[in-house]
């Protein structure tokens, strides 16, 4: 079937942090479902997630604790969701972060995993755009001509999502192509809700980006960072050099200001980054980078 023909359910979500796996909880969920360019239906409510908002991530989407408590709890929202999504071919940007929420909360309720297929957007415009580096929602928003002064909210995320995806369908149907099996072949096997496949590798696309952008600029970068075993948390000021994939996980390969040597920083492990003014303390081209070895100096 032709993918203008198809439901086709678009779904973003707000949270607390960025790892459920560590406590953090669904503040918001928004879908729409669409058909070709026509949004067809909606989905959206915020949720309680019975644990306070850190000040900093209210920043990015504007929700707060006051907006959330008297909210229903994600015991109520995910049946509903559930409900709406049916059987559609579901759409999501950087799609591990969301359905990694969405499977520790159906795992806590003991619901059972939905078989939809999900297709991430990101892995997509990685695919189709492969001259450009970065593909976060802000910069697919610039690429395309969309708004990007505002909160980050789901039901806004899902319906520029939509409109991205339609930008992305029309490079698509300039080959000849536009079915779903199509749209699998250029992103690859698509994902689906069983947590043993998005419980690795958890982060958002502008960690990357902005990881990226540092390393161009040979900017510090301060991070926080849990490190593994006891999953202690600090603060540390680190020169990126490279991020590397080893495994299922992604590295920052970096000049750790704290330890004084190069070190590896699992991307996914670190909770909070800011790019800072300073320029790097060691040359990318003179300090000794760590080997990005799993086993070996992670920190």
């Amino acid at each position: 079937m032709d993918l203008r023909n198809r439901n086709l359910t678009f779904f973003d979500l707000e949270t607390t942090g960025l790892n459920p796996w560590r406590g953090d909880r669904i503040v918001e969920v928004g879908a729409i479902r669409a058909k070709g360019a026509e949004v067809v239906e909606t989905f959206a409510t915020l949720v309680n997630p019975m644990r306070p908002i850190p000040p900093e991530v209210s920043k990015v989407h504007g929700i707060t604790d006051g907006m959330v408590a008297h909210s229903p709890t994600q015991d109520e929202v995910l049946p509903g969701f559930l409900k709406f999504i049916g059987e559609d071919v579901l759409m999501a940007h950087n799609a591990s972060f969301d359905i990694g929420f969405f499977s520790s909360a159906m795992n806590d309720l003991k619901l059972g995993f939905p078989d939809n297929i999900v297709i991430d957007t990101l892995t997509l415009s990685r695919k189709l755009y492969p001259e450009y580096e970065r593909h976060s929602m802000d910069i697919l928003r610039t690429r395309f001509s969309l708004p990007t002064d505002f909160y980050h909210r789901a039901e806004r995320d899902a319906r520029d999502l939509h409109t991205i995806f339609m930008n992305f369908l029309g490079k698509i149907e300039e080959h000849g192509l536009g079915t779903l099996k199509d749209l699998i072949d250029i992103h690859g096997p698509a994902l689906t809700f069983d947590p043993r496949e998005i419980e690795p590798d958890i982060y958002p696309p502008q960690l990357y980006d902005d990881l990226i952008q540092a390393t161009r600029d040979q900017r510090c970068v301060l991070i926080t960072y849990v490190s593994g075993g006891r999953g202690h948390q600090s603060q540390r000021v680190v020169d990126p050099y490279k991020i590397v994939k080893l495994s299922a996980h992604d590295y920052l390969v970096g000049y750790c200001h704290l330890k004084g040597t190069s070190r590896n920083f699992r991307l996914d492990r670190i909770t909070a980054w800011k790019l800072t003014s300073d320029n790097f303390e060691r040359p990318a081209d003179t300090a000794p980078h760590a080997v990005p070895d799993p086993t070996a100096h992670l920190s």
